[in-house]
């Protein structure tokens, strides 16, 4: 659902009309099939020099899985291929829509590009919040480090539960106080559903604690 609002939406992309889930699961098992897109993928990403039109950059993009969006882009980065400006507002949604984006790029990585972007909400520069804020992380506790938060507790408790995930829920909240200066972009408007907002944050030496209040209340419920 993420990835068709993104589609739709906010990557500029030109459609006839929005994938349905049987027609999302088609293209994911065609993807690696698409000679063509592999192709292009080779000459545009890993071999050709210069800089990428934002039109080649999208070309490809709108036809690869979208759990290759992290790598082709930081290859597409890293090669000066684009610049700062577009990997800036492609980078959010990169992270937003892959189902786990932590397993796809190495953290280091990530934390690399969205440095390099500057803070920015929906892709659009933005000044970071004030002050330490509370968030929220339903997960397994080997994830807990990973970077994606809410600063709302109803939406960890979801993903706790597994609801609209399609898979079982880790069972657990989390919790921590975040300075600004962790808090690395903000994924709101460009995710379908209103209720959600994402952070990503740099979790590295985040002193983090789990909700067990808030999971044993919820579960009473």
């Amino acid at each position: 659902m993420r990835l068709e609002r993104a589609v739709r939406e906010h990557l500029g992309f030109v459609l006839l009309g929005v994938p349905d889930k049987a027609q999302l699961a088609v293209l994911e098992r065609r993807y690696w099939k698409d000679q063509q897109l592999q192709s292009d993928i080779r000459r545009f990403f890993k071999k050709e020099r210069g800089p990428l039109t934002e039109g080649q950059f999208n070309a490809v993009m709108v036809r690869a899985h979208r759990e290759a969006w992290p790598e082709l882009l930081y290859t597409a980065w890293v090669r000066h291929r684009i610049s700062n400006d577009l990997m800036g507002r492609r980078v959010g949604e990169a992270f937003a829509f892959a189902r786990q984006p932590d397993t796809l790029l190495a953290a280091s990585k990530w934390l690399t590009l969205f440095k390099a972007a500057g803070f920015r909400v929906d892709g659009v520069p933005a000044v970071r919040p004030e002050g330490p804020r509370q968030v929220w992380r339903g997960s397994a506790p080997e994830h807990v480090r990973r970077m994606s938060w809410t600063p709302l507790r109803e939406v960890a408790q979801a993903y706790a539960r597994g609801e609209g995930t399609g898979a079982p829920g880790a069972g657990r909240v989390y919790t921590a106080f975040v300075e600004p200066s962790r808090v690395l972009a903000i994924n709101d408007k460009v995710l379908l559903n209103p209720c959600e907002t994402e952070w990503v944050i740099d979790a590295r030496g985040l002193t983090i604690s789990e909700d067990r209040q808030l999971v044993a209340t919820d579960d009473a419920a």
